[in-house]
């Protein structure tokens, strides 16, 4: 069984077709081999992401962690829904993952609009990521607006342009 079908058995009542909340959402056209849960279908007892991402791809699992803003972005809420979410994929991961494949974690935040106080919110969420990520070194802190394509943040080590 892969990775994916293995999630798609244990938390079936968790996928969702896209990653999308109240207006804002991200953009997963010409994504393969992935599945999507909602954050809140698949741990109801914290504050968690809108949706957490696995792509089975090149030997590599990816794992997107996804917080949707159609409001303001408050660094404190999103560290906790960030951490919370990079728990709970953990723990998907160690109940799915054979070992046999290398992991990447990237941690997206996406708004409707990047206020420049809200940019000074992002910068304090970098300086967070070791709070964040703990001690995994393959994981990565990004921001995009409502829309980015999921290709754009793959592909780009550095957050997307505003």
């Amino acid at each position: 069984m892969s990775f994916i079908e293995c999630i798609r058995e244990r938390f079936g009542n968790s996928v969702i077709k896209h990653c999308k909340e109240k207006g804002c959402n991200l953009n997963l056209e010409n994504i393969r081999n992935h599945i999507i849960l909602k954050g809140e279908k698949i741990c109801r007892n914290r504050k968690i992401c809108d949706c957490i991402i696995f792509i089975e791809r090149n030997g590599k699992i990816i794992v997107v962690i996804v917080e949707l803003k159609s409001g303001t972005v408050r660094v404190n809420k999103v560290i906790r829904k960030l951490q919370n979410a990079l728990q709970v994929a953990s723990e998907i991961l160690n109940s799915c993952n054979s070992g046999n494949y290398k992991v990447e974690f990237i941690l997206t935040v996406l708004a409707k609009k990047w206020s420049s106080k809200e940019s000074r919110e992002y910068v304090l969420l970098i300086k967070k990521r070791k709070a964040i990520c703990g001690d995994k070194k393959n994981c990565r802190i990004s921001r995009g607006s409502c829309g980015t394509p999921l290709n754009q943040i793959l592909n780009n080590p550095k957050s997307p342009k505003i």
